[in-house]
C-alpha cells in the first residue's frame, strides 16, 4: 500500500538512536516556525511521517540475525527477508565496512546529599581524565559546589555549559581518575549502558550484552552503532567467507542526541565526531577504485562487474563519506568531521547501506534519503510501516542498494 498520508506529520518521539537522559526527550525535529518558514532552507514536509507506538523495538530480537531485513536493490521492487539471509543478498565482490566502536557505560545513577538519585550521563571528557561534560536528569536543580556520589567516588559540580553539566570526580581530596583507563574502569564496574531514553525503562540484563556489537573494540562511544547488533559470531563468519571486510572507528558522541535546528542547515554543520581510518581499510578501499573519478559514478551499481564499497551503518557512511571529501580519497588516518548530509547531496564513498529505521525529520533519516532518495525511502519506510517492521536502535534493517 503507498499510502503517504501517514508522512504528512512528524511523529513526536525521544531523540534518534543513542542513549541518553529522558527528561531531555524531545521531538526528532525542533521548529523555531512551522517547515513553511522562510527561514528554513529545506523543506522538511517530506520528511515527517507518523509511526504506531507499538512499532517502536523496545527490546532486541533473539537471536540478533533474526531481525528482519527490506531490500531495496537498484531498480527493483523491495523484498522482505530474514538479516542471517545478508550474505545471499550481497554482491561477489562487495567489501563490508563497520564501526567498531565500543559502547562506553556511562550511564550513572548518582546519590544526592538528601539522599535521592539524580541520572547522568557522561558524555564527554575535558581537560582531565576526572572532568567531565555530562547530561544529568533535572539538572537545574543542580548547584554548583554540590557534590554527587557513587561508591567511593564523590562528583563535584564544577559548572554548566547550557543544559550541561560539567562534573569533577574526586577521591580523598585529590582526582579520582588520573589516566583515561581510570575512568573506563570505573564505567564499566559502576555504570550502565547507555540506552536509548525513548525505551522508558532502566537497562535491563539484556542490555548489557546486546547493546554492544560483537566486533566492538574501541571505548568511547555514548550510543551504539545499531546497524552492527544484527551480526553474529555465526553470520560473520559467512560473511567472511564470501566478501572482505574492513573496519573504521567513529566514536559516536552526545551530538547524536541534538535536534535538528535551523542553524544546522545554515552552516551545512552538524555535531562533530571524530574517527580514524586504518591503514588496512584506506588500502582495501582504494583497490577497488573508491575515490576514483570513474567509481565515484553510482550508475556503476547496477554493473555486477564492479566491486561495491558496503557501508554498515549511517557512521560508517559519515566516517567514509566525511574521509572522501577532506582528502578526495579514503586515506588512512584520524579525523574529525561535523558534515551534514541530506538532500539533495550525493553520496559517492558507498554503493550500499546496511541501516535501521530511524527517526522521522531526524538527521540520520536525511543522510539516508541522500544516499537513496527521499521517494524512494518514503515508499520504503511505507511498505515497512504496513508490513509492521520494528524501528529505532532494537529494530529491523534495511539494505539499500544505491538507485
Amino acid at each position: 500500500m503507498n499510502d503517504f498520508s501517514r508522512f504528512s506529520h512528524c511523529h513526536p518521539i525521544c531523540i534518534e538512536s543513542g542513549s541518553g537522559i529522558g527528561a531531555l526527550c524531545q521531538p526528532a525535529l525542533h521548529l523555531t516556525g512551522t517547515p513553511e518558514s522562510k527561514n528554513w532552507p529545506v523543506d522538511l514536509h517530506p520528511f515527517h511521517f507518523e509511526l504506531p507506538d507499538e512499532l517502536i523495538a523496545r527490546y532486541p530480537v533473539t537471536p540478533p540475525d533474526s531481525a528482519r531485513l527490506l531490500h531495496l536493490t537498484a531498480h527493483g521492487a523491495p523484498s522482505h527477508h530474514i538479516f542471517r539471509e545478508l550474505p545471499d543478498l550481497l554482491r561477489d565482490g562487495d567489501v563490508l565496512v563497520f564501526n567498531r566502536t565500543k559502547v562506553s557505560r556511562r550511564r550513572l545513577f548518582l546519590k544526592r546529599e538528601s539522599g535521592a538519585q539524580i541520572e547522568v550521563l557522561f558524555l564527554e571528557q575535558l581537560e582531565h581524565p576526572s572532568i567531565w561534560r555530562c547530561m544529568a536528569r533535572k539538572a537545574g536543580r543542580l548547584k554548583t559546589g554540590e557534590i554527587l556520589v557513587q561508591g567511593d567516588v564523590s562528583f563535584e559540580v564544577v559548572g554548566r555549559e547550557g543544559p550541561l553539566t560539567v562534573l569533577a570526580a574526586r577521591s580523598e581530596n585529590q582526582y579520582a581518575w588520573e589516566t583515561d583507563e581510570d575512568a573506563e574502569h570505573f564505567f564499566e564496574t559502576s555504570g550502565q549502558p547507555p540506552i536509548p531514553p525513548y525505551l522508558n525503562r532502566p537497562a535491563e540484563k539484556i542490555d548489557y550484552d546486546r547493546y554492544q556489537t560483537i566486533f566492538a573494540q574501541k571505548t568511547g562511544s555514548v550510543a551504539a552503532p545499531t546497524a552492527g547488533l544484527h551480526f553474529t559470531p555465526e553470520l560473520m563468519r559467512r560473511l567472511e567467507q564470501r566478501y572482505e571486510i574492513a573496519y573504521v572507528d567513529l566514536t559516536i558522541g552526545y551530538g547524536t542526541f541534538a535536534p535538528l535546528q535551523e542553524e544546522h542547515f545554515a552552516a551545512k554543520r552538524l555535531h562533530t565526531e571524530r574517527f580514524v581510518i586504518p591503514p588496512e581499510t584506506a588500502k582495501l578501499l582504494s583497490s577497488i577504485g573508491v575515490g576514483d573519478t570513474e567509481h565515484s559514478d553510482r550508475q556503476h551499481s547496477a554493473d555486477a562487474t564492479r566491486r561495491r564499497c558496503v557501508a554498515v551503518g549511517t557512521t560508517t557512511l559519515r566516517a567514509l563519506e566525511s574521509a572522501l571529501r577532506q582528502k578526495g580519497q579514503i586515506q588512512a588516518g584520524s579525523y574529525e568531521t561535523d558534515i551534514f548530509l541530506h538532500p539533495p547531496d550525493r553520496i559517492e564513498s558507498c554503493q550500499a547501506l546496511i541501516t535501521n529505521f530511524h527517526l522521522p525529520a531526524s538527521s540520520l533519516f536525511l543522510l539516508v534519503c541522500a544516499f537513496g532518495g527521499t521517494e524512494r525511502l518514503r515508499q520504503a519506510y511505507a511498505i515497512a510501516i504496513e508490513n509492521r517492521y520494528r524501528f529505532y536502535s532494537y529494530g529491523d534493517a534495511m539494505l539499500l542498494e544505491a538507485p
